[in-house]
C-alpha cells in the first residue's frame, strides 16, 4: 500500500464555531493506481489534497505514505519527502515569475543539493506537454494554460512515487486535456499513482478509481 487514509478530519474555526472541511476520510492507494475526485467548490477537495501532500495538518487522523506517517513527521523531513517523493500540481498559478521555463522545470530537483543535471529529464517532459519550444521564455509570456503545462512538467521532474493533481486542465483546451490525461496514465503504467481534482466531466469519466466529496466526507464510487 502506497498511501493510506485514517480517518482525516480538519476542523477549523468560524465566528467561534467549528466548521468541519474534511470529516474522517479513510482511503487507500496502490502504486499505479489513478483517482479521480469530484465534488462541488467548497466541499473539501482541496484542503483534503493539502493534507495528503503534507502541506496541511490534520485535526485528527493521519496520511501515511509509502510507510511514513506524514501528520507526524518534522518540517523539515516533510519537506524533504515531499520534494523528493511528491509531485503537487495546485490550482492556479505556481511558476516563478524570475525563472525560465526550463529553470522553473528544473528547480525541485535542486532544492536539497542533488548531484547530477535534470535538464534532459525537463526537457524530454517539456515534449510531452508541448512546450518543448518555450524553454528560454519566461512566465510573463506565456498563456494561463502554457503556464498550467509547466507546473505539470515540473511537478514531475524528480520522478515522485505519487502525483497530485488539482484542476490541473481547468484553464485548458480540450487537445491539450486529452494530452495531460494520456500523461498522466502513462506515468501510472509506470508505478506512480496518481490523484486528480477535476471539475472536468470527461476526465472524471477516465479508468480508473472515482471518489466524490460532499460536506467534507469522502466517498467512492463502485
Amino acid at each position: 500500500m502506497l498511501l493510506e487514509l485514517r480517518r482525516l478530519k480538519k476542523e477549523y474555526l468560524r465566528e467561534n464555531r467549528a466548521f468541519v472541511a474534511v470529516d474522517d476520510a479513510s482511503a487507500s492507494l496502490d502504486e499505479g493506481q489513478v483517482a479521480f475526485v469530484t465534488g462541488r467548490s467548497g466541499s473539501g477537495k482541496s484542503t483534503l489534497l493539502n493534507m495528503i501532500a503534507g502541506l496541511l495538518k490534520p485535526t485528527s487522523g493521519s496520511v501515511v505514505f509509502d510507510g511514513l506517517d506524514l501528520s507526524e513527521m518534522e518540517d523539515g523531513e516533510l519537506s524533504f519527502v515531499r520534494n523528493a517523493r511528491i509531485g503537487y500540481i495546485p490550482q492556479g498559478q505556481s511558476v516563478l515569475a524570475n525563472f525560465s521555463v526550463l529553470d522553473n522545470i528544473r528547480l525541485p530537483f535542486y532544492l536539497h543539493g542533488r548531484k547530477g543535471n535534470p535538464t534532459d529529464r525537463a526537457r524530454h517532459l517539456m515534449g510531452q506537454v508541448g512546450i518543448l519550444h518555450l524553454e528560454k521564455s519566461y512566465p510573463a509570456q506565456l498563456s494561463g494554460g502554457e503556464l498550467r503545462r509547466v507546473a505539470i512538467a515540473r511537478s514531475l521532474v524528480n520522478a515522485p512515487r505519487l502525483l497530485i493533481a488539482d484542476e490541473p486542465t481547468g484553464d485548458l483546451d480540450p487537445q491539450t486535456t486529452e494530452d495531460v490525461m494520456n500523461l498522466f496514465a502513462q506515468v501510472s503504467r509506470e508505478g506512480v499513482a496518481v490523484i486528480v481534482v477535476t471539475h472536468d466531466a470527461d476526465a472524471a469519466r477516465r479508468n480508473g478509481r472515482h471518489f466524490s466529496m460532499d460536506a467534507g466526507k469522502l466517498t467512492e464510487s463502485c
